[in-house]
């Protein structure tokens, strides 16, 4: 929304003796002010989506669907992480990649090599190896 600025000045008038006829507020005046404000609030951002133009929310609530264009970006969680919280492909590798390495170095421990299952189950990965 672009600045308002009061375009009457109602202050000025007030200051006048009552007597004044420049005192009395006409029609004139609020159809100026209307305008004024009008002008102000046409030119807001329009946030259900426009997508020429960008906003920031913090620590705020989208109700209804949102709709996210372009590459969103968000923080990368520990790998350890077991929440609703919404997870980077960064974390989901750096957990693949941790089991992987583990993985290998139990490989590399034993005599025997077998197959490994990778599943997840609530949230959690897993690895069976046989």
């Amino acid at each position: 929304m672009s600045n308002y600025t009061i375009s009457v000045d109602w202050d000025g008038k007030d200051d006048l003796a009552d007597s004044n006829t420049a005192k009395v507020i006409s029609g004139d005046d609020f159809q100026t002010e209307f305008e004024t404000v009008q002008t102000a609030v046409n030119s807001k951002a329009n946030l259900n989506g426009d997508s020429s133009e960008d906003f920031a929310i913090n620590n705020g609530t989208v109700a209804g669907t949102l709709t996210v264009t372009g590459i969103p970006t968000i923080p990368t969680a520990a790998t350890s992480t077991n929440t609703t919280q919404a997870a980077s492909t960064a974390m989901v590798q750096a957990a693949i990649d941790a089991d992987v390495t583990t993985h290998a170095a139990l490989r590399s421990s034993e005599t025997v090599y077998g197959h490994a299952k990778i599943y997840t189950s609530g949230g959690d990965l897993y690895i069976v190896t046989t």
